[in-house]
C-alpha cells in the first residue's frame, strides 16, 4: 500500500498510470489506497465513477482526492450519497461539501426533507462562515 502512495506523489506519468491501473484492483483496500494517492486530472473521471459506486473507504479516499483537485463536477455525487444510512458517510460527504466551498448547494440541503442532512448542512454552513470570516484575535496590549 505504501508504494501505490509513493508512487502517487511522484507525479510522474508512468507512475500514475500504474496507480490508476489499480483503481481496477480486485482488492478494496488497494483500490481505495490507489484513490487516496491519486492527484492527477487524468484519474477524475475514474475516481468519479468509485464515488457513484460504492460506499465504503475507497468512497471516502476517492472523495478526498477529488475535493484535493477541487472537482466541483463531484459535488452532485457527493449529494447523492447524503441521505445513506450510514452517519459516517453522510458526515464525510457533507464534509467534502464544505472542501468544494459548495455553499449553494448546502444552502439548497438546508431545506431538504430529512432531518439529519439540514442539521449537518447548518453546520457545515456554519464551518463555511468561518472560513469566510476566521475570528480575528482581540490584540492584547502590553505595557
Amino acid at each position: 500500500m505504501r508504494a501505490i502512495r509513493c508512487l502517487g506523489e511522484l507525479g510522474d506519468t508512468k507512475a500514475s498510470a500504474t496507480v490508476v491501473a489499480a483503481l481496477d484492483d480486485k482488492n478494496p483496500e488497494v483500490r481505495a489506497y490507489a484513490a487516496g494517492a491519486l492527484g492527477i486530472k487524468d484519474a477524475k473521471p475514474r475516481l468519479r465513477e468509485i464515488l457513484k459506486q460504492s460506499i465504503g473507504r475507497e468512497t471516502l479516499a476517492a472523495m478526498g482526492a477529488l475535493c484535493q483537485m477541487k472537482d466541483t463536477d463531484s459535488i452532485p455525487i457527493i449529494v447523492g450519497h447524503l441521505n445513506t444510512e450510514n452517519e459516517v458517510i453522510t458526515q464525510h460527504m457533507m464534509q467534502g461539501l464544505i472542501e468544494l466551498e459548495a455553499e449553494s448547494e448546502i444552502q439548497r440541503l438546508k431545506e431538504q426533507g430529512n432531518p439529519r442532512v439540514r442539521t449537518l448542512a447548518e453546520w457545515a454552513l456554519k464551518k463555511l462562515e468561518k472560513r469566510k470570516n476566521p475570528p480575528t484575535k482581540p490584540s492584547t496590549a502590553t505595557e
